[in-house]
Order: structure tokens, then sequence, then C-alpha cells
């Protein structure tokens, strides 16, 4: 047994709830195109922090006061299924002349709709940092789909209720629906998420909090699990038995061990779509909602134009905020959102009466200030601190190259290349890296020259001046791509 399936057996024991099976293969295929994962995207390349009076930065009096803050929030999945999710009475509705306005978030029943929106040109400025409803889809001049918060209209677009709801109280509007489909929803799953919630607040070790959280989101991603893309693997040691299976049409590849073994993949020839993946939609797109609601509700209704997001990552952002002192405004006014259980005891703002509860937002820091921040794409970023500290990130990078490797000052190269169209040495952009490979269960090392660190990034519009980016479908872009 998996972690995640010991996980949502739990679930299910704990809740007693009876998860229905989606029976019209038209409602799984809508369900499907519906899941959407983190938003994740570099909206500004590069900010120097501007604060007086602070040991290790060099304030300079003819530009603003400014902070940079890098807030996560809790346990976000958690915060999803703390609310109402779908469970039974899947049916097509008819009569589409839905007004998602007029219903309840904690209603008894809930819809997913498919349909056309328009952004509004009045909106573009003030939504670009962030903008509603992110789509997968092909950048410009790409073959790879991604995860793009765009401004532009949409067809065919396939949104839980509450997120269409939030967007039109926004401004966006709904020009067409398509389809909808009605469920029963209810807070089934609120009892077992408190439960490993306290159980987490109370850990003594690190161990502990981990485990805990991993029983939240375990059970998430059971029930995002794409069963797909399971393949089915038959060992033979006949030449007849192996053409055989590689004629079906359900071959999908093999591996030769040895002259009288092979392996074959195949596709499976049934699927067993036994998984709720209307869950996993709806605690994916409400997520959704916990963010956009911080961003604008909370950070963007505080500071108005002072505030520009820098950097995004599903449950985090990255702010430059022009402000006096963020930790009085912290103190003053927004602390009510925030778990500042993190900080040292003897700060203004320390608080443990949001500890460890889900979708309250952390700051990272631990009240430690950003002296600079630097952004080459998603998931490649870098920040330096007012004690020395530097903090790397590169996915996809071995942590021993990051650590001993790779320097704040090689990424500022890197973008300081890009801004003057400088070429780069191989040595400046790759790093060799060494990792252990299994090839045909013959465990052996291999040393890779990998590229690490490259500007290059195709999510957004970057503009002239190669720091700040525009979304796709801004109108400052027409006749641009």
């Amino acid at each position: 047994m998996t972690a995640p399936g010991f996980a949502f057996d739990c679930m299910l024991k704990y809740t007693k709830v009876k998860l229905s099976r989606l029976m019209d293969y038209d409602m799984l295929l809508l369900f499907e195109k519906s899941i959407r994962g983190g938003i994740c995207q570099s909206t500004k390349r590069y900010v120097k922090a501007n604060i007086p009076n602070i040991e290790g930065l060099d304030f300079n009096s003819n530009e603003p006061i400014t902070w940079i803050t890098y807030l996560d929030c809790v346990n976000l999945y958690g915060k999803s299924m703390l609310t109402e999710l779908p469970f039974k009475d899947f049916e097509w509705i008819d009569d589409l002349d839905i007004d998602v306005t007029k219903i309840a978030d904690d209603s008894k029943v809930g819809y997913i709709l498919e349909v056309d929106i328009e952004y509004p040109k009045h909106l573009h400025k003030n939504h670009n940092d962030f903008p509603f409803l992110p789509f997968n889809e092909c950048p410009p001049n790409s073959k790879v789909k991604k995860l793009l918060t765009t401004l532009s209209s949409k067809k065919n677009y396939v949104v839980h209720y509450k997120n269409l709801k939030q967007a039109i109280a926004n401004g966006i509007v709904v020009t067409k629906i398509h389809r909808a489909i009605r469920f029963s929803q209810s807070k089934w799953m609120a009892s077992y998420i408190k439960l490993c919630t306290s159980m987490r607040v109370l850990a003594k070790n690190e161990f502990e909090k981990d485990f805990w959280k991993l029983l939240i989101n375990s059970v998430f991603g059971k029930c995002m699990e794409n069963v797909r893309a399971r393949t089915s693997i038959k060992l033979v040691s006949s030449e007849k038995k192996a053409r055989k299976l590689m004629a079906k049409t359900s071959f999908k590849d093999r591996t030769i061990y040895s002259k009288n073994l092979m392996a074959i993949h195949q596709h499976k020839e049934t699927i067993k779509f036994d998984k709720a993946i209307y869950v996993g939609f709806a605690i994916l797109d409400v997520s959704k909602t916990f963010m956009y609601d911080f961003h604008y509700n909370v950070m963007k209704k505080r500071y108005g134009t002072k505030i520009s997001s820098l950097y995004s990552d599903t449950d985090s952002l990255i702010y430059a905020i022009q402000t006096t002192n963020f930790f009085d405004d912290l103190k003053n006014s927004l602390l009510p959102y925030f778990d500042t259980s993190n900080y040292p005891k003897d700060h203004c703002c320390f608080s443990e009466i949001h500890k460890n509860q889900p979708g309250f937002f952390k700051d990272e820091m631990k009240s430690i200030i950003i002296k600079e921040f630097v952004s080459l794409r998603p998931k490649l970023y870098a920040y330096k601190t007012v004690d020395g500290t530097e903090k790397k990130k590169a996915k996809g990078v071995k942590k021993y190259i990051i650590k001993n490797h790779m320097q704040f000052n090689n990424y500022m190269d890197i973008l300081n290349a890009f801004i003057n169209h400088r070429t780069l040495k191989d040595e400046q952009t790759h790093r060799k890296m060494n990792f252990i490979q299994s090839n045909k269960h013959v465990v052996h090392s291999k040393t890779m020259n990998k590229l690490v660190l490259s500007a290059n990034d195709d999510k957004r519009y970057i503009m002239d001046d190669r720091i700040n980016t525009l979304a796709y479908g801004h109108y400052k872009l027409n006749g641009l791509l």
C-alpha cells in the first residue's frame, strides 16, 4: 500500500462519505479538460530593496522606499478541502440561463461550466500582474502547452462556478455558456482536514509535521490520479510471443534485457475510471480563488499601484511594495490574514493565533529582509537577504550544484547578458552534474553538462527593458505578436 492510497482510505473511513462515480463519458471528458495545475510565472525579473536605516542596505533617497516580501499560503490545498466539494448527483443542465453571481459559495448545489469569456481592455493595466482564469495553451512560437495567465478572450473555457463568479465580480464578461453540469456539494472532507491540521499544530518535530501534511496532500494527489497513464508490462522469453504482443494495437514500447528476455510495454486495453477527479478539479480551481482574493482584495486593496508582483508559484507570491514600513502595515491592517508564528517572539508582529491554519499567509523570510531578487524564468530565481544569506532555486538541478556551484551573482550575470544582448559562454550557463541512473536494472553513474541558467521565458511577453513583462493578450501587444 502506498502513502496516497493509505491516506485516501483514512479519509473515506473518517468522513464516511460515499463518492459517486461518473457514469457519463462526456462528463468525464469535461472534468479532465478542466484540470489545471498551479500558476507559476515570473512577472518582474529584478528588484532591489530600498529601505532607510537597515544595516546591509544602501538607501537611495531619490528612489521610493521599497520592500520585497515573500509570502506563502499555509496548506493552500488543505484550505480548499475545507470548503464545499462535489460528491454526488452529477447531471447535465438543459436550461443554460445560469447566473453564477447569485449562487452562494456555501450552496448545497455546485456547477462546472463551459463558457466563452471576454477580458475588457480597461482591466488590462490593473490585472496584468495576475490575470484571472489561467488556461493551458501554447505560448507564441512554441509547441509546448503551458499554464498561462493571459488577458485574452477565451472560448470553451471549463471552470468551477466559484472561479467564474470571482472573475465576473472583477470585470470579466461571460458571452456564452455552452454546457454545464450540476452536482451536490458539501464540506464532507472538512472533518478529516481539521483532524490532520490539529495534529500538525501539536507536532513536536519536523517528521510529525511532514507526516500530517502528507496525509492531507496525498488525498488530493489520489483524486488527481491519471489512470490513462498506466502501463501494462509483460515479460516474454520467446520470439513468437513477443511478435504476437507487439502486433496488438495496445503495443507501446519494448525493452530487451538479453537474447532470451524482453519486456513488452502495453497501453491498458480496458481503463477503469474509478478516481474522483471531480474532487481534484474542485480543489485545484477553488484554491486559485484564495490566491486571487488575497492578491486583489487584500494586497492590491491595501497598496493600490504601490505594489507589483515579482513572482508567483502555486501557493506563494513575491511582491515589491512601496511603503514606509511593511511591518507597521502588517501589524496595523494585514495581521488578520497572516500567520506570523514563525517570527521571533520579540517581534512586534509575532502571534500564534493563526499558527499553521490553512489559508493564512506566512512570511517565508521569518521577518528577515530581502535585499535583492532576480528571476530568470519560472522555477529559476534567487534572492539575497540583509544578513548576507543567498537562496537559489533551479528546477531539475541537483541540490549540491545549486549549493556549491551557483551564486546569486551568476543569476545576475545571466540577466545582465540578456539585457545587453551579450552571448554567454557554456561555463556561465551550464554545470557538470553527476547522477545515478538505472538502465535495464543495471545501476551506473553518469556525468551530464546541463543547462542550468537561462533568461529565456515564453510564459509572458518580455518588454524592451528585459525586466518588466506583459501578460499575453494585453492591448499593448496588438500587432507585436
